[in-house]
């Protein structure tokens, strides 16, 4: 006869215990990030008025010109132009260095949504999003809807502040960009008129913005002191 061993168990290869669980990990600062986007974004917001103002005056000094009004001569529709230019190009250095915080900001944010699991989207899209064609006309503000809420779920409509924000952005883009023909004077008046009316959207739209990354480091530093 043979032996067989003894116990419920007998013949089963023992398995080794489970790995500990991994301890979550905090969530990131948002706070000193959001102060540089502020800053940035305050900084694009008075040198777009500056260019805004600028639009509005080559405009007027066109316009005269056209008209024959008595003083109106070309140099001064030239030295408009020279002011346009000089604001046009620091606007978009202003805009490129403003968006790159702004962009590290929401992500780093949105992230720690993510890691939570909380959020509805991959964090990549917390860039993405912006650069999407269509998809930017509202991804973008459904997430930031999202870092008002905290991940807390609340607030299925967007918040007054947020339909001030994106709808003054997206008019004075469309605006901005929606008429730019310079074939004729008359065209170019139009052109100015329009995109100093969107400058003035995106200055209400870059005050909107200021306060909303105030609100969501606010909400999200409550939460981590909780």
């Amino acid at each position: 006869m043979t032996d067989t061993p003894d116990g419920p168990n007998s013949g089963e290869i023992p398995q080794p215990p489970p790995p500990p669980a991994q301890p979550a990990q905090p969530a990131r600062p948002i706070g000193e990030l959001g102060r540089a986007a502020q800053i940035a974004v305050g900084v694009s917001t008075l040198v777009v008025a500056l260019l805004a103002w600028s639009q509005w005056d080559r405009s007027q000094v066109a316009t005269d010109f056209r008209d024959g009004a008595s003083g109106a001569s070309f140099d001064d529709l030239v030295s408009a132009d020279d002011r346009v230019q000089l604001f046009a190009g620091i606007f978009l250095v202003a805009l490129l260095v403003s968006g790159i915080i702004f962009l590290a900001w929401f992500h780093r944010a949105y992230s720690n949504l993510v890691q939570r699991g909380v959020a509805k989207h991959a964090a990549g899209w917390a860039i993405g999003a912006w650069f999407v064609p269509f998809l930017n006309f509202w991804r973008p503000a459904k997430m930031t809807q999202e870092l008002l809420d905290d991940g807390r779920g609340e607030g299925t409509n967007p918040s007054g502040f947020m339909w001030a924000w994106w709808v003054l952005f997206m008019v004075g883009s469309v605006l901005d960009r929606g008429f730019n023909q310079t074939d004729t004077l008359d065209n170019a008046i139009t052109s100015d008129q329009m995109g100093a009316v969107g400058g003035i959207m995106w200055v209400g739209a870059g005050i909107f913005l200021i306060v909303l990354i105030g609100q969501v480091c606010t909400r999200a530093a409550t939460r981590t002191a909780a």
